[in-house]
């Protein structure tokens, strides 16, 4: 349906229509209408309004600003996934800090010999954590050779080789051995699962009141499959480990040492004495 519109005549000097002023009805979809008198075109005054073409130019501005508004949503989205933050990363545990070495590397490795008289805060700064830590220590490491548990006031006797540095034969002489000991795979400074338990019991039997007043000492061994200062040193970095494990644990450690390849406890020439070899051992001292 359509608005009839209306048209009046400009022909004044030939047309009484024009000079009535009267109006005259125009068909909705004429497009040039003329005076029906005098055939002159008429001056429409009333628009020709279409219903149906008016909803269809409707209904295109509202497609048009919905496509402009989903584009903005998009960019939005666009935007925000660009600019999402990145996920934090756990930080390693004490353990898993400690670099890991080739234990069968040349006599001419730059790597420094570790210190027989390596303290705390070496230790714990080698494995990551702070000297005063207190965060447990976490169970994911390198599989290796099962440990035994430590026994309350049971000491161990120690064999002071002829060769044996001054630090080895003063850290026997003034301190005992605990029935306990850490091993590690070859070229590796890294605690295993059972290791990680074992430091848990060791804890437990350090702060008994037999031991809860006495200075812990840790020391390093290495097998003889390296150059000695590259043993030496892989072997303080193996004393660090556990010290730092036993610190985080709240045990202070006094000091830590890396003697290398003295005092086997294996037979260095079979795989399993070299596995024992590879090892850690507590003192406490007297």
């Amino acid at each position: 349906m359509s608005t009839r519109p209306v048209g009046k005549c400009v022909n004044f000097r030939q047309c009484p229509k024009a000079d009535n002023r009267e109006d005259i009805p125009v068909t909705a979809h004429e497009e040039n209408p003329v005076c029906p008198n005098c055939g002159q075109p008429l001056l429409v005054s009333t628009p020709i309004v279409n219903p149906r073409r008016n909803a269809l130019v409707a209904a295109g501005i509202v497609v048009v600003l919905l496509l402009i508004g989903l584009g903005f949503t998009v960019k939005q989205f666009l935007r925000q996934g660009t600019n999402a933050p990145a996920v934090a990363v756990p930080a390693a545990t004490p353990s898993a800090a400690v670099a890991v070495e080739t234990e069968s590397a040349p006599a001419a490795t730059s790597a420094p010999t570790a210190s027989p008289g390596g303290s705390v805060k070496a230790a714990a700064a080698a494995a990551g954590k702070p000297a005063n830590s207190s965060a447990p220590v976490a169970a994911a490491h390198t599989a290796g050779v099962a440990t035994p548990a430590p026994t309350p006031g049971q000491r161990q006797p120690v064999t002071i080789p002829p060769d044996a540095p001054s630090a080895y034969t003063g850290l026997t002489r003034t301190a005992d051995k605990l029935d306990v000991a850490f091993y590690f795979r070859r070229d590796s400074g890294l605690l295993n699962k059972r290791g990680d338990a074992d430091v848990v019991r060791l804890v437990s039997l350090l702060k008994t009141d037999p031991y809860r007043n006495r200075k812990v000492f840790v020391a390093g061994f290495a097998d003889n499959s390296g150059a000695p200062d590259y043993s030496r040193f892989l072997s303080g970095e193996r004393a660090q480990t556990v010290a730092a494990a036993l610190t985080a644990q709240g045990v202070a450690v006094a000091h830590t040492f890396g003697f290398g390849q003295i005092a086997p406890v294996g037979d260095n020439a079979t795989r399993e004495g070299r596995e024992k070899n590879r090892r850690v051992e507590v003192f406490v001292a007297r």
